[in-house]
């Protein structure tokens, strides 16, 4: 025990002397980047350099220079660690999804979560593909994130969809463009879809959705309508 013990003030002493250093970091960079909102302000897998985790960003800090970093570090074995974290930070929001909010297709035991838009084309594509292909093999949750600036009439379909009866219904026929030379004010809507697609944007803005689709295939992100990719997550591929 008498031996254990100089060894155990030895590591309680590192630990404190690190979490100053810490601290002292977060303050530098506070101090030169007071514009970014950091989450978390950490020691990187190469000395002297510090991760920043900004929303579901990584960059990576010098204190010594004050210099912000943007890029990845990847080992000479081709494994890309600022790639695998990114990916971890993301798995952990998604969590966060209120699942019960999205619109919910399918009974399978591959998870998809999706942020669209009714008149992306890219997301149409791969609405179809999804309505041809594993229709018993996903369970998706679609959330909506209309891109007004780039399509007008999004929003007033997304707001149709939520506010149907048969919500899978609508959702169909918007995807197969069969309402795109429907006069978007003629389209139905309640008060309850309008606050709905209100939380779905929020809950895009939170997880970092800032395109369309944008998906989770059993917790792997996948950005635009990349079917091999899809395809080999639900497989289980890396």
């Amino acid at each position: 025990m008498k031996k254990l013990f100089p060894a155990l003030i030895i590591i309680i002493l590192c630990a404190t002397l690190s979490h100053a250093q810490e601290g002292t970091t977060i303050e530098t960079f506070r101090r030169a980047f007071p514009n970014v909102k950091a989450d978390r302000v950490a020691e990187s897998e190469i000395a002297g350099l510090y991760e920043v985790q900004a929303g579901n960003n990584i960059f990576y800090f010098d204190p010594r220079k004050e210099y912000l970093l943007f890029g990845d570090i990847v080992t000479r074995e081709g494994k890309n660690i600022s790639a695998e974290k990114r990916q971890d930070m993301l798995s952990r929001f998604i969590k966060d999804i209120p699942l019960e909010k999205g619109l919910k297709i399918g009974k399978g035991k591959n998870v998809v979560i999706e942020f669209t838009d009714p008149d992306c084309p890219f997301c149409r594509k791969e609405a179809e593909w999804f309505r041809k292909e594993n229709k018993e093999e996903v369970t998706r949750y679609i959330f909506f994130y209309p891109l007004s600036k780039l399509h007008p009439h999004a929003e007033a379909k997304s707001r149709y969809i939520l506010g149907a009866k048969d919500r899978v219904k609508a959702y169909q026929e918007v995807m197969a463009g069969e309402l795109d030379k429907t006069d978007p004010a003629r389209l139905a809507s309640t008060k309850e879809a309008s606050a709905l697609l209100a939380e779905h944007k929020e809950i895009a803005a939170r997880v970092g959705v800032f395109a369309t689709p944008t998906l989770w295939v059993n917790g792997k992100q996948v950005s635009g309508a990349d079917i091999p990719l899809i395809e080999k997550y639900l497989k289980g591929e890396k």
